[in-house]
């Protein structure tokens, strides 16, 4: 059975799978989680969409047993009812040029839609269009903005692909299908884009802060003085234990005033907190908090 087919069935009735993809696409540090994210990317380039649960476990899968060699499977990945239904219109330059628009949200320059469509025509079955996919997505280089695109619409699909397995967004029908495509085409290399997509997905708040939040964060750092006994156990913070109820705690405090968003990262940050930097402000976590600030306030 196809993983378009899969996508048909009811997605609450699939296994749940471990899937800890974090926001601004950060490696998980598994082979699963890596593999996870490298046909997540495909989803997202070839397909324009976010994949399902159900699809990109089977496919994490089968590259999993390629040996990690996504070139080894794309073709079949590629191949599918979804593709011809949604794309077989298209004439290949409109198929080359889509993939540059649902990757990096822009048109292809023309010289190089020129040369991939030459490729794709020659009949070389090494430049087969999913082949070619896989080409423009590793091409692109860091630092750029279509860097900081693809990291947003990454963030993006993971997190919409969690809710999915979480049972908290539909994604079931062709018309489940268009909004999420929709919700990608709508972030760009703007973190403000991405965050505002991220505040839509039902649920998202408490699902990006089990994946992101909890252990790194209110765990390995805060709950350390921020429990009852505790050094800091006498202020408005101070975690219970268990993730359901450090999530009430942080979000109820940033939600007491608006005043809590802003003081929360300066704590965190360093200032007037006696338990000195716990984020720097270029680090990753504070990023993380950042934006789980946004989702819960949004």
């Amino acid at each position: 059975m196809t993983p378009y087919i899969h996508l048909r069935l009811s997605i609450r009735l699939m296994g749940r799978y471990l899937f800890l993809a974090v926001a601004l696409c950060l490696p998980i540090g598994s082979e699963a989680g890596v593999y996870e994210d490298q046909v997540q990317k495909m989803y997202v380039a070839y397909y324009g969409r976010p994949g399902d649960p159900g699809g990109l476990n089977w496919w994490a899968g089968k590259l999993e047993n390629a040996g990690g060699a996504l070139s080894e499977i794309i073709d079949n990945f590629g191949n599918s009812l979804e593709y011809v239904e949604r794309f077989g219109s298209m004439d290949n330059a409109a198929l080359i040029n889509n993939i540059f628009v649902q990757l990096l949200g822009r048109d292809a320059d023309t010289a190089g839609l020129d040369w991939y469509v030459g490729k794709l025509e020659s009949g070389d079955p090494d430049w087969s269009l999913a082949s070619i996919a896989l080409r423009i997505a590793d091409g692109v280089q860091e630092g750029t903005d279509d860097s900081a695109l693809v990291a947003n619409r990454m963030a993006v699909a993971n997190a919409f692909t969690l809710a999915v397995e979480n049972g908290e967004q539909n994604y079931s029908s062709d018309s489940d299908i268009l909004l999420a495509s929709q919700l990608l085409a709508g972030v760009d290399s703007d973190t403000a884009t991405m965050e505002l997509a991220l505040s839509s997905l039902s649920g998202s708040a408490l699902s990006y802060y089990q994946d992101n939040i909890d252990q790194d964060i209110v765990v390995n750092l805060c709950s350390v003085c921020h429990v009852e006994g505790g050094i800091a156990g006498n202020t408005r913070i101070v975690y219970p234990g268990g993730t359901d109820a450090n999530y009430g705690v942080l979000r109820d405090f940033i939600l007491l005033d608006s005043s809590t968003p802003a003081l929360l990262l300066d704590k965190a940050s360093g200032t007037g907190h006696g338990g000195g930097v716990q984020l720097s402000v270029s680090s990753d976590g504070y990023q993380k908090l950042s934006t789980f600030i946004n989702l819960v306030s949004n």
